[in-house]
């Protein structure tokens, strides 16, 4: 299932299209919604405090699904993503007045650790071992150890990111739950070709109308 949040309204459609929407949530999150790995969390972003965007959450498979604020403070926070295990929330926040991606336990917030400065927001590995940014155009992996605590790890740049469309507001890339493929939504500048990767990963190859693609896979593209 896919779920989105629409105006004040939160829906779960089936991802072929077929059927009709059903709704799981009456007052959706503003914008950002993103689903925890085992599809029992909503995460969003409230837009209606002074101090908005705040990390607002909902659990999906409770009996009365209500909206619940994560963190509000006078700053903002914002991308918030879900660990595999669903104990950890990693976020980006301008707190301090430079954007910077963080971590701390979830549902409950605790003591935050701090990841990197960081142009987009943090995206966790699919095994939740690392945590992926975008700092300086440069795509950086940090690795995390997750226990009763988190612990920080390792940090490698992996490739210079292509000419992605650049927002602090809105991360603007995801991963296949593979690990090993990203998807950017890009300004279209660049050509198909590989891409010099950082540390002797490689070889990173960039494939452009990667959409276009997939819908004549699908025998969609006439």
């Amino acid at each position: 299932m896919e779920t989105t949040g629409v105006a004040t309204r939160g829906l779960s459609t089936a991802a072929d299209g077929s059927g009709d929407s059903e709704e799981i949530i009456a007052a959706a999150p503003g914008r950002s919604n993103t689903l925890s790995p085992e599809g029992k969390w909503l995460i969003g972003e409230g837009d209606g405090a002074a101090t908005s965007p705040d990390i607002v959450y909902a659990q999906l498979d409770a009996g009365d699904v209500q909206l619940k604020t994560y963190l509000r403070a006078d700053w903002h926070e914002e991308d918030g993503e879900v660990s595999s295990d669903g104990r950890w929330l990693a976020y980006q926040t301008n707190e301090g007045g430079t954007h910077a991606n963080y971590i701390r336990s979830f549902p409950e917030p605790g003591p935050v650790v701090r990841l990197s400065d960081a142009n987009q927001g943090p995206l966790w590995t699919p095994t939740g071992d690392a945590v992926f940014y975008v700092r300086n155009d440069v795509m950086v992996r940090r690795d995390v150890r997750r226990g009763e605590a988190v612990e920080l790890g390792e940090e490698t740049e992996l490739f210079q990111v292509p000419d992605m469309r650049g927002s602090t507001q809105y991360r603007n890339y995801d991963i296949h739950p593979d690990g090993d493929r990203f998807l950017f939504v890009s300004n279209g500048n660049f050509d198909e070709e590989p891409v010099t990767a950082f540390h002797g990963i490689g070889p990173v190859v960039i494939v452009a109308n990667w959409f276009e693609e997939l819908k004549q896979r699908m025998g969609e593209g006439r």
